[in-house]
């Protein structure tokens, strides 16, 4: 029997405007991450972006999250 994962693995979009690297949003699929990446290279050309993906303990997930995580997975897995 597999155990439970006790984390859930996000993906923040960081941005460097020359101070630094700033965090900018937070996804919960890498499809919606590489999405939100896109729109923001296409707006915002000359700051360079990044990917990271950070695990949050489920312990700390807000319920505001918890509806986020599923909206993600509706529109991932309605596509498919």
């Amino acid at each position: 029997m597999p155990r439970e994962r006790k984390t859930i693995d996000v993906y923040e979009m960081h941005v460097n405007y020359g101070q630094g690297w700033e965090h900018e949003t937070t996804e919960f699929t890498l499809k919606d991450a590489r999405a939100q990446r896109k729109t923001y290279r296409e707006n915002c050309p000359e700051y360079p972006t990044k990917l990271v993906r950070r695990r949050v303990r489920k312990a700390n997930v807000t319920p505001a999250m918890w509806r986020d995580i599923a909206d993600a997975r509706k529109r991932l897995f309605s596509l498919v």
